[in-house]
């Protein structure tokens, strides 16, 4: 959908992760959030192996605080569980505590850690 491809692009989500979106072979949805008939944010999630990736969460700014992460956390949740999953994991940044908070509100909890690196420009 357009309108999922926008919000994605405003939220700074780009080419390459919509790229990733479109490479997966299993079960995938875009779950759009609408309020007072707008659209107000978007969610990606694919299944592989029981397992369901809830990718690329955007919210618009105005629109954020206001339920709509929630609702789109519980039907990726939701359309998970009808697909045949077992297990909603997603990949959310130390520094995103709005989200982590949410996250932890809806009863998920850290699974792992990890890093990037990157080499320092000559």
């Amino acid at each position: 959908l357009q309108i999922a491809a926008d919000l994605w692009a405003e939220g700074g989500i780009g080419p390459a992760r919509i790229a990733v979106m479109h490479r997966a072979a299993g079960p995938k949805t875009a779950l759009l959030a609408r309020r007072h008939d707008r659209a107000a944010g978007v969610a990606y999630v694919a299944v592989h192996d029981r397992i369901a990736m809830l990718h690329a969460l955007e919210v618009t700014p105005t629109q954020r605080r206001q339920g709509s992460a929630q609702n789109l956390l519980a039907a990726a949740a939701h359309w998970s569980a009808q697909q045949g999953a077992a297990t909603l994991a997603l990949v959310v940044t130390a520094a995103n505590q709005p989200a982590r908070a949410l996250y932890e509100r809806m009863g998920m909890t850290p699974l792992a850690r990890y890093h990037y690196r990157q080499q320092k420009p000559q």
